[in-house]
């Protein structure tokens, strides 16, 4: 049957919804995704939104149900009943209180909404149904200025004991308890900045205190920086060269080189155009020349612009002969729907530019299994090969980038998602 892994074993809590995923896709000319699930009045419990992703599955498996048309995560699988399923993620955006007004944002994550449902209770009512290598994201709205954030953090993270935890804050306002869990290793943080001016702060985030974040983010990263992920959208506003350069000075002045970088588009745009392309190129050389090594494209960047190396071939061919790559054989890391991707979309990959020489993920249960046509390996496979690697992952690109450095890999032979 047709079904995807967010619909499976995800909760997404939105304002007043809760929802199957929290995918953005075009479908032809039309945005969709955010698919409802339930609209509640009062509290919730957890069999209540089983019950409401078995009629989604059922509708859209009958033709009744055409929301997920067009999604590049619906798959036809043996997928379980959802009663089967254990919860992998947990997307918190139950409100939208925020102290700031993205130019790309809308009012569902500002509109001043307080949460109209008990999370706790959802929580509770699972059961301890949660996988081992659970993750929890924490949106909104910003986190960290209602109310209850401390009491609902400190609860659900004993409660589900997360392998991994995620918190979206702007960083306008300092939280002692974030900085309790990422000094403890138990947290980590995403802030998008998307400028390097305090004029254009202003007008992309719709808030003044440009400097106020990056002190904030100087904080949170003193111990852990591999923690902290500062990330740029790219709108129409805040692609100038001087822009860019501007933001990497002060990343330099606040010591936030080794932080992860995250580089990405207004969702709202189904294509960027040449001159925005152009900055997403240029902030990833100019981030690099500055030392900071763990930088990516997200996956709304690499599903929008897979024709970087046909815009900027000299720019692309700078970068190969500076990393000293004359034949492009690469081992790819992951084996979920970035890597999926990745692979699926890579001309380079059909043309046979790119040799594949195989793929690695950390699961013991996969190895020696086939990723589209190609083997499994254990990352020691990395101590004993001469191909260069790709990272296939956006959300755990410097965590997977760190693990390969601590192993002995060569950095400069870690190429770009984007050359694929």
């Amino acid at each position: 049957m047709k079904s995807c892994t967010y619909i499976q074993s995800a909760i997404y809590l939105a304002p007043n919804e809760i929802r199957a995923c929290c995918q953005r896709f075009f479908d032809g000319k039309e945005i969709k995704g955010d698919v409802l699930l339930l609209k509640p009045h009062g509290d919730v419990l957890y069999p209540e939104i089983e019950a409401a992703k078995e009629n989604l599955i059922k509708s859209i498996n009958n033709g009744t149900d055409d929301r997920c048309n067009g999604c590049p995560h619906l798959k036809d699988f043996e997928w379980k009943s959802i009663n089967q399923e254990y919860i992998k993620n947990i997307s918190i955006e139950d409100h939208s209180l925020c102290n700031m007004k993205c130019e790309y944002c809308s009012d569902t994550y500002y509109g001043g909404l307080k949460p109209s449902y008990n999370i706790s209770k959802i929580i509770e009512s699972a059961d301890g149904n949660f996988h081992k290598n659970l993750h929890i994201a924490w949106g909104g709205g910003e986190p960290t200025i209602r109310n209850d954030f401390e009491q609902v953090f400190d609860y659900i993270s004993s409660t589900t004991n997360p392998a991994t935890q995620r918190v979206f804050t702007n960083a306008l306002k300092y939280s002692k308890v974030l900085q309790k869990y990422i000094d403890e290793r138990k947290c980590f943080i995403t802030t998008s900045i998307d400028a390097g001016t305090e004029d254009t702060f202003l007008e992309v985030r719709g808030s003044k205190g440009l400097e106020r974040v990056f002190k904030n983010l100087e904080r949170y990263s003193a111990l852990n920086p591999d923690l902290v992920t500062i990330k740029y959208i790219f709108t129409d506003k805040n692609f100038s060269s001087n822009e860019l350069e501007k933001f990497c000075e002060l990343v330099q002045q606040f010591n936030l080189t080794n932080c992860d970088f995250l580089i990405s588009t207004d969702f709202k745009t189904s294509k960027p155009n040449k001159e925005i392309v152009s900055g997403l190129i240029e902030l990833y050389f100019l981030l690099i020349e500055i030392g900071a090594h763990c930088v990516t494209f997200d996956d709304h960047v690499s599903s929008r612009v897979r024709d970087i190396q046909q815009l900027f071939p000299k720019k692309i061919e700078d970068y190969l002969q500076s990393a000293n790559v004359n034949k492009l054989e690469v081992m790819i890391w992951g084996t979920g729907t970035f890597a999926d991707f990745l692979i699926n979309s890579s001309s380079n990959i059909k043309n046979k530019v790119i040799t594949v020489a195989g793929v690695i993920d950390e699961d013991e249960l996969m190895i020696g299994k086939k990723f589209h046509s190609y083997e499994i390996f254990n990352p020691d496979i990395l101590n004993n090969t001469e191909s260069y690697l790709v990272i296939g992952s956006s959300n755990f690109y410097g965590e997977i980038y760190r693990k390969v450095i601590s192993m002995g890999f060569d950095k400069s032979k870690i190429l770009p998602s984007f050359l694929l």
